[in-house]
């Protein structure tokens, strides 16, 4: 059985991550999960298990153990397969030490456009909206500064056509 290495796509949410995340399952045929939030592509098994975690609902070692039940899963899918969630953010240094070298995302866009976007969705003050991006960015970066792992990164602050993106993940990763 071959072990694929995991699609993983991180950004601030608002960042293009959904887009991404679509354009891998239904285009790329990388299996992104069954079960989604909405249209969000976030696949529920993982967000279940972080979110639990991140309420200290459940502990580290609890959250380590789903964890790895969950990628088993994954390889035995025996096809490419990813997961996205914009609150991973804050595990992914966690995250990364499951995974040799994985096959990062990393999608961005303008800061005020995040910020509103945020605040318009899920109805946060200005102040909120930017904290959380900042916080975000601030860890997503320090984690991929220190683990020197190779990534994509995908700006959405301009329109990126699908065909553009299909192309980018294609070169970046060598698919066919």
């Amino acid at each position: 059985m071959q072990h694929f290495k995991p699609f993983i796509v991180i950004g601030t949410g608002r960042s293009g991550t959904t887009t991404t995340a679509k354009i891998l399952h239904e285009k790329l045929k990388v299996f992104m999960g069954n079960r989604f939030r909405g249209g969000h592509y976030e696949d529920l098994d993982f967000k279940d298990n972080d979110d639990l975690f991140l309420s200290r609902k459940i502990d580290l070692c609890t959250w380590r153990i789903c964890l790895a039940d969950l990628i088993r899963k994954r390889q035995k899918e025996d096809r490419p397969w990813g997961f996205k969630n914009p609150r991973n953010a804050y595990l992914l240094d966690l995250y990364f030490e499951y995974f040799m070298s994985p096959n990062i995302i990393y999608c961005i866009r303008n800061k005020k456009q995040i910020v509103s976007s945020l605040m318009k969705n899920y109805g946060w003050a200005g102040e909120v909206a930017e904290t959380v991006y900042n916080e975000r960015t601030q860890i997503i970066e320090e984690v991929l500064e220190q683990t020197k792992l190779k990534h994509l990164i995908l700006d959405f602050t301009e329109y990126l056509s699908e065909e553009y993106v299909i192309n980018k993940i294609k070169n970046f990763f060598n698919l066919q």
